[in-house]
């Protein structure tokens, strides 16, 4: 079962699930209501799913040595919704300051 939600969750369908949860859950807030302990908890849920994904990623992706375009901007969005979007603490920051460094690896 973990390898299945691994698999579903390094692809691009991740990238828009999560950001889909994300902007849900955003609008729900902007509409001052008070987050709910369900809502609250989804929010913690997509923050430990997230970090988890980037840290995984990143840590792949600096053993590599270097990382395609795409997988890097995907990463880097990734990680701006987990930090910025639902608040995640700065954790993640300096994993992906190398991952920032590392060369493109161009696509075959």
């Amino acid at each position: 079962m973990e390898g299945i939600l691994y698999a579903f969750l390094s692809g691009s369908a991740a990238s828009a699930l999560i950001t889909g949860l994300v902007a849900l859950l955003q609008a729900r807030l902007q509409r001052g209501r008070r987050q709910s302990e369900t809502e609250q908890a989804l929010v913690s849920g997509v923050k430990f799913l997230l970090m988890d994904v980037i840290a995984q990623r990143a840590v792949a992706y600096l053993q590599a040595g270097e990382a395609e375009l795409h997988d890097k901007q995907l990463l880097r969005r990734m990680h701006q919704v987990y930090h910025t979007g639902l608040g995640g603490n700065g954790d993640l920051d300096a994993l992906m300051e190398q991952v920032d460094r590392l060369p493109v690896r161009l696509e075959p």
